[in-house]
Formats: C-alpha cells, sequence, structure tokens
C-alpha cells in the first residue's frame, strides 16, 4: 500500500513498539520482518516515533544548529504513562529523555477520580442508604464505589470527564446514581 501511494519502492522500515517490550518481544518484531523480506533499520519506542511524526515535516521551522526547540511528548496510556522529550533543530533531532511510569496511568487516574466523587458525594448526601455501604474486606471502599450499580455509573462519569477535560470541560453528571440522587460537580 505504501508503495502504491510513493510510487516509490519501500525495502526499509523502521518499526514502534510499546515502550515496555521486552528483548524477546523485540526479536519477535524483528524476526517477523525477516519473514516477510522487510530490512528493519531500526526498533524505536512509540513516543519517539511521535517526537520523529512531529519533527519531520517542521524540520526547517527549527532554530539553527546553534539552538534546539524543546518538546514534551506526553502519552497516559490506560497501564502506564510515557514520556519523551525532543531536541529539535534545522540539521536533525534527538531525544534527550524517554521513560515509562507503570505506576502512574490511565487506571489510576480513574481511581483517583472516582475516589474524590464519591467522598464529595458521600459528603453532600450523608443520608443515601449507599453512603452507609461498607467493604467487609476492605474499609476503603464505601459508598457509591461499594454499590455494584452506582460504581458502574461513576466508571462511565470518569470515563466521559477524562474526555471532557481536553476540551476545557470539567462537569460531571450522573442522574439517579443512586435511587434517590444525582451526583453532580464541577
Amino acid at each position: 500500500q505504501v508503495e502504491n501511494d510513493t510510487k516509490h519502492q519501500v525495502d526499509s522500515v523502521t518499526l514502534s513498539c510499546p515502550a515496555d517490550f521486552t528483548d524477546v518481544h523485540r526479536q519477535a518484531m524483528l524476526q517477523a520482518c525477516e519473514i516477510i523480506g522487510v530490512n528493519c533499520l531500526k526498533l524505536v519506542n512509540e513516543s519517539i516515533a511521535v517526537a520523529l511524526a512531529y519533527g519531520h515535516p517542521r524540520k526547517h521551522d527549527f532554530p539553527d544548529e546553534n539552538d534546539f526547540h524543546r518538546v514534551m511528548f506526553v502519552n497516559l496510556g490506560h497501564s502506564s504513562l510515557q514520556v519523551a522529550i525532543g531536541e529539535f533543530q534545522q540539521n536533525g533531532m534527538r531525544v534527550s529523555a524517554d521513560v515509562v511510569e507503570h505506576r502512574c496511568s490511565g487506571r489510576e487516574m480513574d481511581w483517583i477520580l472516582m475516589n474524590m466523587l464519591n467522598d464529595r458525594f458521600m459528603k453532600k448526601h450523608p443520608n443515601d442508604p449507599v453512603c452507609k455501604e461498607r467493604d467487609a474486606n476492605d474499609s476503603s471502599i464505601v459508598g457509591l464505589l461499594k454499590n455494584k450499580k452506582a460504581r458502574f455509573k461513576l466508571e462511565q462519569a470518569v470515563v466521559k470527564l477524562k474526555k471532557n477535560l481536553s476540551v476545557g470541560d470539567h462537569q460531571v453528571s450522573v442522574d439517579y446514581i443512586t435511587s434517590d440522587n444525582d451526583l453532580s460537580e464541577n
């Protein structure tokens, strides 16, 4: 397809892979290239591939060779946070940092937001029957987090909130999160 689109023959590639790929995963990618007859010049982490995609079309817009234009690329995925810092100039680029953190991710952000909204709901509606529910095995799971139906609605609201945050909207509203009350936060 690439050859049809560009009208040029492609015999070498650079492939991106997740930053948490092990050597075994990376070797499997290289072997797959060999099997299909493609010369893989390099494997790069996804965040570096994003930096390349950003920098290549702008290479003539960057400062001269004595100065760098620095850009941070952040990918908050479901299970990890990846950050790369690219330094660009007219005659090339370099990656000065490429970091992956598995203890900070979209899942952790979901849990933090759910706890915050649960705490606010419990303060606003202390007499709601759901607020009195406790998990027998984990005392931190209370209220909306304990009630399966309310927790499901809360999880959906948090996913929607994260999407809306990217466009500046930070309103959360869930009608009838419990049988008696709504959840509405700014």
